[in-house]
């Protein structure tokens, strides 16, 4: 039997909480039926309920979970979390599907097939016989003008190729042709170094991405290019058909290892450029060439006699995933 109290002709029954209520009198709040459900505030102008705590409240919207399933944020920053359908099967993983979705268990998908998918990766590797590091390409370079050494070994990147600083206006590698714009997103990588900065008496050209010709600028290809002189020494991002469209980066030159990202869209309509993986200028939509190209760097003398220009390649990976497997 519940036992009441009246103070100041106030009631106060058993178990209940007090809060306080019209006229600064005493109001009455039941306990839940529920052990351990909390007291939630109603905001400023209701009086407090026993029940399940919000997220804004620093709860969870929910009272109970499956088992052993994975939790994760409701539909809005405020939202109940949500469990994700399921625990999956033995060897599934949790995938995203996108932004607006729960993700879910599914069976992880088969590695690139060679007959969609088109690979190249150098490592640029080195090993020491007779005191002489020698050079070691996991692909076949085409060389104009080149002498290929290694330098600049450290226990981050090592096995390193530079062009020789022994010839007086440049020098070049690249492979035999591979990727064809137009047949499937083609996405390449040049992770390198310049050893010294272009300058006004010293003066060359840098170019890093994939071209069908190693005359020299300009090129028909889709590449990074750098001259002290051009766009304030910074990167500059290029497609060539004949005619070049070129972006500036805003990012300046440096000689600090970095990574040089393109990707050419499956239609060949779009190139998109990253440095570290951060875009870098706008998209380019014009004078993308769609004949077949090929990985390609070079450095070309412009002014000057000492011949300190060079780059050192650390790693080169790129991949076209074909729009029709062959």
């Amino acid at each position: 039997m519940a036992v009441t109290i009246s103070p100041s002709g106030n009631t106060i029954t058993q178990y209940n909480v007090q809060s306080g209520g019209a006229s600064n009198l005493l109001n009455n709040v039941a306990p839940s039926a529920t052990s351990g459900a909390p007291l939630i505030s109603q905001g400023s102008s209701a009086q407090p309920i026993f029940g399940t705590a919000v997220v804004a409240g620093g709860g969870t919207g929910d009272t109970s979970f499956t088992a052993y399933s994975v939790l994760t944020g409701g539909t809005t920053s405020t939202g109940a979390l949500q469990n994700v359908s399921g625990v999956g099967t033995s060897g599934q993983v949790l995938t995203s599907n996108g932004a607006s979705a729960l993700p879910t268990w599914q069976a992880v998908g088969a590695g690139p097939s060679p007959s969609s998918t088109i690979t190249l990766v150098d490592d640029f590797l080195a090993y020491l016989s007779d005191n002489t590091y020698e050079f070691i390409s996991g692909m076949t370079w085409g060389k104009a003008t080149l002498m290929a050494q290694v330098g600049n070994l450290t226990s981050a990147n090592q096995g390193l190729m530079s062009n020789s600083n022994s010839f007086s206006s440049g020098s070049e590698w690249i492979t035999s042709g591979a990727f064809q714009p137009g047949a499937g997103v083609i996405s390449i990588n040049w992770v390198m170094k310049l050893k010294n900065l272009s300058t006004g008496s010293i003066r060359y050209s840098a170019v890093n991405g994939i071209s069908n010709n190693n005359t020299g600028l300009p090129l028909i290809g889709v590449y990074f290019s750098y001259s002290d002189n051009v766009n304030s020494g910074n990167w500059v991002v290029n497609c060539g058909d004949g005619t070049v469209t070129s972006v500036n980066t805003s990012v300046a030159a440096d000689t600090n290892f970095h990574n040089y990202g393109i990707v050419i869209n499956a239609a060949a309509t779009s190139v998109s450029f990253t440095i570290d993986g951060v875009a870098v200028g706008t998209a380019i939509t014009t004078n993308i060439p769609i004949t077949q190209m090929s990985l390609c760097a070079f450095i070309t003398r412009i002014l000057g006699t000492v011949p300190i220009n060079a780059f050192y390649l650390d790693l080169v990976y790129a991949t076209q995933t074909l729009s029709t497997p062959r």
